[in-house]
């Protein structure tokens, strides 16, 4: 067990990862073929006592099934734990030793709703832990979300939702700002990507900036043009309706928001197409998925450019 935990240190951020994704994957299939809740095949392969008469809906949640696994055979939870990272060729997560700051890695609502705990990541890896290593859609999320391979580390739906209480408690609200203070600078979120606004609001708000969002480019126009100030846009480009190129032009056109300054988001790494946006008056590019360190950068450096006394969020 030592050199498979070995293994499993490397694989997250190596090519080894890929292999193992094939493994899971066939493991998955031949779950597929048998009838019911996945962990049931699992209990069934393991030949656990009573696992025969087990009768779990498909659809049943981690939570209800686990359990029902456990009730019916009598088995402990950890070693039932065990037999599922076993078939699907995975490592038990070990939540002794949670992230700093878990929120740099998943965003604390894409990590509930998926009930998955970020484990640790590389630049081209995710580990996180989950109670159902089947979820492809899941997978699929947290690679558009952060940007990086996901890979799994399985554990119980119980020490998933303590390891999530303690990676993300719930904030505590900030004490009432005298009303010297200078108010936050404010920043509109611009993206049709539900998941690409949570990742940026939440960059912003831990940096101390106000956000508000818009989830096409219409609203936004309808919101700037609304009598609320705006430090900052972000702006995706590729947007259904109005193109984010549309709503720059849009905003550049008119004297009470040509000033604004608007920061592009885009998927795209051509030169030609930064080129376009920088001509057509974006202060700047930042290519998806995004950096927080990098994206940070870019902010700061846009509103020093605009304002030579700015300094960052009050």
């Amino acid at each position: 067990m030592a050199a498979r935990r070995d293994r499993s240190q490397l694989a997250w951020e190596s090519v080894a990862a890929s292999g193992r994704g094939f493994m899971v994957h066939s493991a998955r299939e031949r779950l597929q073929e048998s009838a019911g809740h996945w962990i049931v095949a699992v209990a069934r392969i393991a030949r656990l006592e009573s696992a025969s008469d087990l009768n779990v809906p498909a659809d049943a949640s981690p939570a209800e099934a686990w359990s029902a696994v456990l009730d019916a055979t009598g088995v402990g939870v950890a070693r039932l734990t065990q037999y599922v990272a076993d078939h699907f060729e995975l490592e038990v997560a070990d939540f002794a030793r949670l992230p700093r700051q878990p929120s740099s890695l998943l965003p604390s609502r894409v990590a509930r709703d998926l009930s998955v705990v970020p484990l640790r990541g590389s630049d081209v890896s995710l580990v996180v832990a989950t109670a159902d290593p089947t979820d492809e859609r899941a997978l699929e999320r947290l690679r558009r979300v952060s940007g990086r391979r996901a890979v799994y580390e399985v554990a119980p739906p119980e020490a998933i939702a303590a390891a999530l209480a303690r990676a993300y408690p719930k904030a505590v609200p900030p004490p009432k700002a005298a009303t010297s203070e200078a108010p936050r600078l404010r920043v509109l979120v611009v993206d049709d990507d539900e998941d690409a606004r949570l990742v940026i609001r939440t960059i912003l708000e831990k940096e101390g900036f106000a956000v508000d969002e818009a989830s096409d480019g219409a609203k936004a126009l309808e919101m700037v043009a609304g009598g609320r100030r705006y430090d900052l846009m972000t702006l995706d480009l590729y947007m259904e309706g109005v193109h984010g190129l549309g709503v720059l032009q849009h905003v550049r056109a008119h004297v009470p928001t040509a000033a604004l300054p608007v920061l592009v988001t885009t998927g795209s790494d051509d030169p030609t197409v930064q080129m376009r946006l920088l001509d057509a008056g974006a202060d700047e590019c930042v290519v998806k998925p995004v950096d927080p360190q990098r994206f940070l950068l870019r902010v700061r450096s846009v509103l020093r450019r605009r304002d030579p006394g700015h300094r960052g969020p009050t």
